[in-house]
Parts: C-alpha cells; sequence; structure tokens
C-alpha cells in the first residue's frame, strides 16, 4: 500500500471506532428512545455542518433539493429505525445488520436505475445473503425486530443511491446538512403529536448524550477523509472492524455473547461485502470493461 493508501485507511479505523462509540453512548441512554436519539444527534450534525457551509461561504440549500430533501428523508427513517434496533438486540448483531445496506443499495440501482454490474459481484452478494440467514437461524434474534434492522438498511441502501445521483452536483457538506433539515422537524412532530414519547435527559445522561453527538461527528468526519486520502476499495474495508469493536464492547460493558455460528454468519456478511467492493478494482486491473459499457460503440 502505498503512503495515502495508508493514511486512508488509518482514518476509516478511526472513523468505525468513532461510530462503534456512538452506538455505546446510544445503549448507555436507555430511557432515551430512538426518536430523541436522532434529535439530539441532529441537532449537532446542524451546527457543525452549517458552520462548516457559513465559514466556506458555500449555499446551504443546494442545486438539487428536491433530492437533497429525499436524502434526508431515507437517511432519517434508516437511522431511527437502526436506532431502535440498537436496544432491542446485541451490539454486534444490530450492527452487522445494519452493514448489509450496501447490499440494498446495489440491489436498488440496479432495479431502480438499472445499473448492470459484474456477474462476480452478484456472487459475493449471494454469500453476504446466506450471512444474513445464518445470523437469523443461528441467533436468538426476535423476527420482528429483524425484519426492522433489515428495512433500515433497505433505507440506508436507498440514500446511499441519491448520494451518488448528487456528488456532480452537491458539495458533501450540503448533502450532510440535509440530514438535519429533514431529521428535526420529523422528530418535532413526532414529540408534538407523542408528547410522552419525549424524556427529559438527567445528570449523566446530558454527557452520554454530549459524547454521543461528538462521536457521530467523529466518525463522519474520519470517514469524509479516508475518502478524500484514498480509492473506495483501499479503505473500504476498515469499515467492517466496527463488527469487532461491537463484540468487544458488547462482551465487556453489556455481557452480551453470539454463537460460533452467528459469528460465521457475520463473518460471511463482511467478507461478502468487502470482496464486492474489490471486484471492481481486480477487473481494472485485468482491463475488463464494466457492464454499462460493453455494448457502447465509440463514437
Amino acid at each position: 500500500m502505498n503512503n495515502n493508501a495508508r493514511l486512508g485507511l488509518r482514518f476509516m479505523l478511526l472513523s468505525a471506532l468513532f461510530f462503534s462509540l456512538m452506538n455505546v453512548m446510544a445503549r448507555l441512554v436507555p430511557r432515551i428512545s430512538a426518536v430523541e436519539l436522532a434529535f439530539f444527534r441532529s441537532i449537532v450534525t446542524a451546527t457543525l455542518s452549517f458552520s462548516i457551509l457559513r465559514i466556506k461561504g458555500e449555499s446551504v440549500w443546494g442545486n438539487r433539493p428536491s433530492l437533497l430533501l429525499l436524502r434526508g428523508l431515507f437517511g432519517t427513517v434508516g437511522l431511527i429505525l437502526y436506532f431502535s434496533t440498537l436496544r432491542a438486540m446485541d451490539l454486534a448483531t444490530a450492527v452487522v445488520i445494519q452493514y448489509t445496506s450496501p447490499l440494498f443499495a446495489a440491489l436498488i440501482a440496479w432495479l431502480v436505475l438499472g445499473e448492470k454490474s459484474y456477474r462476480l459481484q452478484w456472487l459475493f452478494l449471494g454469500v453476504c445473503l446466506v450471512g444474513v440467514a445464518m445470523v437469523k437461524g443461528f441467533g436468538e434474534v426476535d423476527t420482528g425486530w429483524f425484519v426492522i434492522g433489515i428495512v433500515s438498511a433497505m433505507f440506508s441502501g436507498m440514500a446511499y443511491n441519491v448520494i451518488r445521483k448528487l456528488k456532480n452536483t452537491e458539495s458533501p457538506n450540503v448533502i450532510l446538512f440535509y440530514f438535519p433539515v429533514v431529521t428535526l422537524p420529523v422528530t418535532l412532530v413526532w414529540f408534538w403529536l407523542r408528547p410522552h414519547d419525549w424524556v427529559m435527559p438527567v445528570g449523566i445522561e446530558w454527557f452520554y448524550l454530549l459524547l454521543f453527538g461528538l462521536c457521530t461527528q467523529g466518525g463522519q468526519y474520519f470517514m469524509t477523509r479516508a475518502y478524500q486520502t484514498a480509492a473506495v476499495n483501499q479503505v473500504t474495508a476498515g469499515t467492517y472492524t466496527g463488527v469487532v469493536y461491537s463484540l468487544f464492547f458488547g462482551w465487556f460493558l453489556f455481557n452480551e455473547s453470539v454463537s460460533w455460528m452467528v459469528l460465521a454468519g457475520m463473518a460471511l456478511i463482511v467478507t461478502g461485502i468487502i470482496l464486492n467492493t474489490r471486484v471492481q478494482y481486480w477487473m481494472n486491473k485485468r482491463n475488463v470493461p464494466h457492464p454499462e459499457t460493453r455494448n457502447v460503440k465509440p463514437m
């Protein structure tokens, strides 16, 4: 690996650690609902993102507000559902199910956007599905919560596809800012309709919530730095160290353990997704054209 690749991988390892700590903070405030966690996260994200945009002199509204709002909506639903599963499942199980979001991103890109993929990528996605089945079949996971976790990953995959559509027209800071633009009104309306769901934090809960917001921003920051420093296929694998962190924190802080069969299922999911992200790199090395361009005649 060259120096940029090493630095990018270190940034991604830090990002995974911060996101894992965010998950821990969410578990340490059991009185606070998933909607309220999304609300507090959005306040931190909105404050920091808006400040960065103003310092850089960038417009906060972007060029394609309808798509930006759609990205915010998909991300909001996915986030609230994910925070809900963190309370209902073992920490590592909830995290691994959320990590299937690239699988749904690929499926949605194929079904909705008509994007083509290498056949080898579908093989590796099949490996992920086998791993998901093992996690559900051999783990003590309630079917209802398992479905909610899958739906959460699905909405995250939808959000990733919208982000891809915006990559050439919007600043990353604008895309990040639109997340709280949607989340804050949604959560405020929720509490207006269901005021009994709001729980005022007390004592150390405020400290945990502060760390929760800071860890979220730290994870986003180092993830952005990783993608800015090195190629995607060089740093993506670092994301999945979050599974190791979650297994450790779940065992050390919450006395959680998983069976060997569930661990095997988790390993299949992570392996399948990592191999999937490497296919493009391997094909480029062998000068194999992408399926999207094979039937395109040169002008």
